[in-house]
């Protein structure tokens, strides 16, 4: 069940956007990887249900014409995640665990991404285009560890990221030309973690790449 009130308002001529929202989440049953007992490395991966849980936050963002070819916006969102009733005793082939209250798993409580757009005409078949992302996401936990006091929590912490884009692009969008950069600091994060009877891992994000990038769309 999803419970939510949201407001969006156009200012300064419709230069600026604004919106924001507030919301509420209320689960049930919901799918949760399991972790086996140490000892039990042949269960690899094993699906739960967490009887009950809630989810409530804010999110809102600001977009500014700030002139005809650069556009500017500011995206945020926090999130307070929780399990409400979540437990396990007895199995034969998984770990006991008492997660009422705990922080869900894949939950960030913070995220952030600020972004430049450009376009810009630079003859009558074509323009410059570019953009930049700066974006922040919280630490947040993959997965409890199967063996508590014994082996951590597979974890991943906070990370920023700046990705850049510059090329050129026909005025009917058909053919492109850019210099694309992902993670331009090269800062290191992970994609996804786990735990299980030998231990907790991460898997690393992208490194930076930069490449060209050449399309045609027909």
């Amino acid at each position: 069940d999803t419970y939510e009130i949201g407001w969006r308002q156009a200012l300064f001529d419709r230069k600026v956007q604004v919106t924001a929202a507030i919301f509420y989440n209320d689960y049930s049953d919901l799918q949760v990887d399991g972790r086996a007992k140490p000892g039990r490395p042949e269960i690899t991966s094993a699906l739960i249900n967490a009887k009950a849980a809630r989810t409530y936050g804010a999110e809102g963002s600001i977009t500014w014409r700030v002139a005809e070819p650069l556009t500017l916006a500011v995206n945020a969102g926090y999130l307070n995640a929780k399990y409400t009733d979540f437990k396990k005793a007895g199995s034969a082939v998984l770990a006991d665990f008492d997660l009422d209250g705990a922080r869900m798993v894949k939950a960030p409580e913070f995220q952030l991404s600020v972004t430049a757009d450009l376009d810009q005409p630079i003859s009558d078949d074509w323009r410059l285009v570019g953009s930049a992302l700066v974006s922040h996401v919280s630490g947040l936990i993959w997965q409890y560890s199967a063996a508590p006091g014994v082996l951590p929590d597979a974890t991943s912490p906070g990370y920023w990221q700046t990705n850049l884009r510059l090329g050129v692009k026909s005025v009917d969008d058909r053919y492109g030309l850019s210099i694309v950069a992902d993670n331009v600091f090269n800062e290191l994060h992970y994609t996804y973690g786990g735990s299980n009877p030998f231990g907790t891992f991460n898997g690393n994000a992208t490194p930076r790449i930069v490449r060209a990038e050449l399309t045609f769309k027909y």
